[in-house]
């Protein structure tokens, strides 16, 4: 199970424990219950469940995360860019790179077409570099 589907999960039970906990609560009690759940709610709302991207790439049936590859991007220093680049949070990065990152796979195994399905795949814009 992926961390994201867990943490989810763990709220909706949460959820559902501090409501019933609001049935039999005090007046103060409720107040602060009624902030807690609906910071729960709007958490739920704003990050729904996000469906993996499925792909075949040099062989391998891979499911990718969109979400997760934002956040491994983020670690990760831009390389140089030649031709192809994705933007992802206002920085530029090497479209290989990118689908490199997605697949786990080495850049060098990653055809330009590959990559370019890849990031297209996961949402993300391929740009040309003039």
């Amino acid at each position: 199970m992926k961390i994201r589907e867990y943490v989810m999960s763990e709220v909706v039970k949460c959820l559902e424990h501090l409501e019933d906990l609001y049935q039999e609560a005090d007046e103060r009690t409720k107040q602060y219950l009624k902030t807690v759940i609906g910071t729960l709610r709007w958490f739920l709302e704003t990050y729904p469940e996000e469906k993996p991207v499925e792909i075949t790439i040099c062989g391998r049936h891979l499911k990718i995360y969109r979400s997760e590859v934002v956040r491994k991007l983020k670690a990760v220093k831009p390389r140089p860019i030649r031709v192809y680049y994705v933007v992802v949070d206002g920085v530029e990065y090497p479209m290989r790179q990118v689908a490199e990152i997605a697949t786990g796979l080495p850049s060098s195994a990653i055809s330009t077409p590959e990559a370019f399905r890849v990031c297209q795949k996961l949402g993300f814009e391929v740009r040309v570099r003039k």
